[in-house]
């Protein structure tokens, strides 16, 4: 039930502070020697269970186990600005829950709270870094904007990984920022995490 709380929260969290993406034609590969192309001025982040690297000039705030990044000039307040958003949630180590159950679970929660959120596309298989992941997108209603919502989600031992991407229709300029943010991530050991 916890688990659902939180999975709930982000969701809700995401769309009001996020910004938009799209289902990539092909998955995003890990970006070997990370080469970017997208990403500038490429920043490694090191958070307890993970790295990942961002634009140098993007701002990062970080609330437990949840990191916004944001290109610069973004208002905090600006709930439809774009954004990228991950996070990092503990699910039972041998629970047989897929990717597709915590998804559609997290999805039906959020509609329930929010009306207006719609599935579009995905169920796409894709990969996080290395972990074999799914994406899917979606589309709210928001302050009278249309938000595309993409999100990426991986699991490995008893850690949900969450890579969610979302900005006003028409006025998404990071996707390509979004699938090397989501190519670069790294899991840190849990021993090496401690």
């Amino acid at each position: 039930m916890k688990n659902k709380i939180l999975l709930a929260v982000f969701f809700l969290s995401a769309i009001v502070l996020t910004g938009c993406g799209r289902i990539a034609s092909a998955p995003p590969q890990p970006a070997a020697g990370y080469n970017f192309k997208a990403i500038a001025n490429p920043q490694k982040m090191t958070h307890r269970t993970l790295n990942v690297y961002k634009p140098a000039d993007w701002q990062e705030v970080k609330k437990d186990m949840v990191l916004y990044y944001a290109p610069p000039g973004t208002v905090a307040t600006d709930t439809v600005a774009e954004k990228i958003i991950i996070a990092v949630y503990s699910v039972p180590k041998n629970s047989t829950t897929t990717l597709a159950q915590f998804m559609k679970n997290d999805f039906d929660a959020n509609q329930k709270l929010m009306g207006s959120l719609k599935f579009i596309a995905g169920a796409e298989p894709v990969k996080l870094g290395t972990l074999s992941g799914r994406e899917e997108k979606y589309e709210n209603q928001l302050v009278g904007k249309k938000l595309i919502i993409t999100e990426i989600e991986a699991r490995t031992g008893d850690l949900l990984y969450k890579i969610q991407h979302s900005c006003a229709e028409g006025a998404c300029q990071a996707d390509a920022i979004f699938a090397e943010m989501a190519a670069s991530f790294e899991v840190v050991p849990q021993s090496a995490a401690q």
